[in-house]
C-alpha cells in the first residue's frame, strides 16, 4: 500500500459508517514521514469517537534510532498476540512536540518509557 493521503481513504473507505474503539499502530506512526503521518490522521478522523483509544510504540529523539530489531505483531485470536520474524525497519525519531502536533487526532493519555529508549504511548482520540 502507498502511504499517502488517497490510499489510506481508500483503504478505511471499506469501513464506511465504523467508528473504531481500539487503533492499533505498534511501530507503524515510528515509520512514517510527516506528511504520511499527517495523511493517516486526517483519514482516520471520520472513524473515532471520544472513547477510541490508540497503542502505538515510538523512539524519540535522544533514544534509539536507525533500524530495531526485525518482529512484526499479529492478533492471532481473542487475547492471543503472535510475534513473528520480519525485515529491520527504519525508524524516524520525532519530538513529542512534532508527533503531538502532526498526530492532533489523538492525545497522549499515558506513557511508559523503557530502558531501550522506546516509549509506549496510549493514546485517546480527542
Amino acid at each position: 500500500m502507498n502511504l499517502d493521503d488517497d490510499s489510506y481513504k481508500q483503504t478505511l473507505g471499506q469501513y464506511s459508517g465504523c467508528l473504531f474503539d481500539v487503533c492499533l499502530f505498534w511501530d507503524l506512526l515510528h515509520c512514517l514521514e510527516p506528511t504520511q503521518l499527517g495523511a493517516l490522521n486526517e483519514a482516520l478522523k471520520p472513524y473515532l469517537y471520544s472513547a477510541t483509544l490508540g497503542h502505538s510504540i515510538c523512539h524519540i529523539c535522544g533514544g534509539k534510532s536507525g533500524t530495531d530489531a526485525a518482529w512484526d505483531y499479529r492478533i492471532a485470536a481473542i487475547n492471543q498476540l503472535e510475534l513473528i520474524e520480519s525485515t529491520p525497519k527504519q525508524y524516524r525519531p520525532w519530538s513529542q512536540h512534532e508527533f503531538v502536533s502532526l498526530f492532533d487526532s489523538f492525545s497522549i493519555k499515558e506513557d511508559v518509557l523503557s530502558r531501550d529508549g522506546s516509549l509506549e504511548l496510549l493514546l485517546q482520540a480527542d
